[in-house]
């Protein structure tokens, strides 16, 4: 409430200054995002945010940020409409159409390329959940998130994405009966530099955490998928000891399709 106060304080001092819309924007667009994260629908903060990047954009519509955001925002509700088994595709179109935007004005803007890559993931889970997802789904997922760490390799935030993707490829070809530890490989190979430098990063635990369950129930040897399976549980151990708040968020673990 005080960080809203300030940034309504900034606005109003300067109702013509883009930058202040747009960090207001911010403001709702991270309360949406620790809501959904708590599974509380975070739809009046999305709106708000909305509202609010709308504005930014009006006094500055060639700032490809400001696109970028709103699609940011239509993908945090999405994936709480996904997770809820309601149709997310209305707002991925909107995303789809916000990234379109941002661009067209910074064509190698690796912000917009990750959510690019974030909206794809989530329309190949809605396909997957209905049982018509196809490999190609997740694969130009694969390719958005890669163009995102060509534009930006050194931004954790990147590499954690694109490796929760692998989980949820790998686990859609398991249940098709497909090897998956080749895609669940490739996703602990991309966490490995950032944990390497961030050996306390409890979102990059959990995903590993993720990552080695899923491996642990391949038809791998049973010697080597009761080390992961150990691996996992001790990755998961320390991820809730930095930060036990991600024992009580859904879609964290192991989000269902």
């Amino acid at each position: 409430d005080q960080a809203q106060a300030a940034f309504e304080r900034a606005r109003d001092a300067a109702p013509q200054q883009a930058f202040a819309y747009n960090n207001l924007g911010e403001l709702y667009a991270l309360r949406a995002h620790l809501l959904r994260r708590v599974d509380i629908n975070p739809a009046l903060s999305t709106q708000r945010a909305l509202a609010a990047y709308a504005q930014a954009i009006a006094l500055m519509p060639r700032q490809a940020q400001f696109h970028a955001n709103v699609a940011k925002v239509h993908h945090t509700q999405a994936l709480w409409l996904l997770v809820h088994g309601h149709d997310p595709e209305p707002q991925l179109q909107q995303a789809s159409q916000a990234l379109d935007q941002a661009l067209a004005l910074s064509p190698g803007l690796a912000y917009a390329l990750r959510y690019q890559g974030e909206v794809l993931a989530a329309h190949a889970r809605w396909l997957a959940r209905h049982g018509a997802a196809r490999a190609e789904d997740f694969q130009r997922a694969a390719t958005a998130f890669q163009a995102a760490l060509d534009a930006d390799p050194e931004w954790p935030e990147y590499r954690l994405a694109a490796a929760l993707l692998r989980a949820e490829w790998g686990e859609w070809l398991a249940r098709s009966g497909t090897d998956a530890a080749p895609v669940l490989q490739e996703g602990l190979a991309l966490l490995e530099p950032p944990l390497a430098t961030r050996p306390r990063w409890a979102d990059g635990l959990t995903a590993q955490a993720r990552l080695l369950l899923a491996l642990s129930e391949t038809h791998a040897p049973q010697a080597q998928r009761a080390e992961w399976l150990r691996a996992s549980r001790l990755r998961r151990y320390e991820a809730l000891r930095l930060n036990p708040h991600l024992d009580d968020q859904r879609d964290v673990w192991r989000p269902p399709l």
